[in-house]
């Protein structure tokens, strides 16, 4: 298999919003009658990845070697290395380190409006009931997903990139996401650090409008309160909707 790694020294506009791998097989068109999977065992699907709630690199400080982020598309790690996903990595020296991935829904009606729930898998080392700094390396990285008629992007807020929608802060919840969960794996601390595949989902439904060209923006994301390197592989997304 062919690994697309990013250099951490390139510019933060590749960085978050680089293409992570080929998209051959993605599929424009779906019957809403049945769920959508985007399935990253096959493909990227044209998903990019995002970092934010971090500060700008300085003349002195380059914050994306700082803070260790990297977007590959790879191999799980065994036991669970049948399957890929889009692995993302950061240290979150901010205590509110944002990690997510990003992409289009298209093929749907246009200005239209629908009704969306989501479910995620993913892979995640992270034990149960550990302690940490500032928060636990599994309870305390939080999951969440939305939607959004507006491509999520980084804004600069004070020399802070920040998402210019609203998934909400850690466990909270926003207008365009809801926190669904966590990064442990349900192995007890202190037991062998193993890979676990995890599946979480909305209990909300969200209302989203698809804009003129019949899309919308679907995201998945990590939440750090933990001040530590943090890893996730998101490996499917399910998308259910309705009218």
């Amino acid at each position: 298999m062919k690994n697309i790694h990013y250099l951490i020294a390139m510019p933060l506009v590749l960085l978050t919003g680089c293409k992570i791998g080929s998209d051959s097989n993605e599929k424009a068109y779906f019957d809403i009658k049945n769920p959508y999977v985007i399935d990253f065992d096959q493909n990227t699907h044209n998903f990019t990845a995002i970092f934010s709630d971090y500060p700008k690199s300085t003349n002195l400080q380059n914050n994306e070697v700082f803070y260790e982020l990297s977007a590959t598309y790879d191999d799980i790690p065994a036991p669970l290395n049948m399957h890929k996903g889009i692995r993302l990595v950061g240290n979150n020296h901010s205590d509110d380190l944002l990690m997510a991935i990003k992409g289009r829904i298209r093929g749907l009606e246009e200005n239209t409006l629908y009704r969306a729930e989501i479910e995620v898998n993913f892979a995640t080392a992270a034990p149960s009931n550990c302690f940490g700094v500032g928060g636990a390396p599994g309870e305390s990285v939080y999951v969440k997903l939305g939607v959004s008629e507006n491509e999520p992007k980084n804004i600069d807020d004070n020399g802070m990139y920040r998402l210019n929608i609203d998934l909400g802060q850690q466990s909270t919840s926003g207008s365009e996401g809801e926190t669904v969960g966590d990064l442990a794996n349900g192995q007890e601390c202190g037991t062998t650090e193993q890979f676990v595949m995890k599946t979480l989902a909305t209990s909300r439904v969200f209302d989203i409008q698809t804009n003129e060209r019949g899309m919308f923006w679907i995201i998945a994301a990590t939440d750090s309160g933990f001040e530590g390197l943090s890893e996730i592989y998101f490996n499917k997304l399910t998308l259910t909707l309705s009218k």
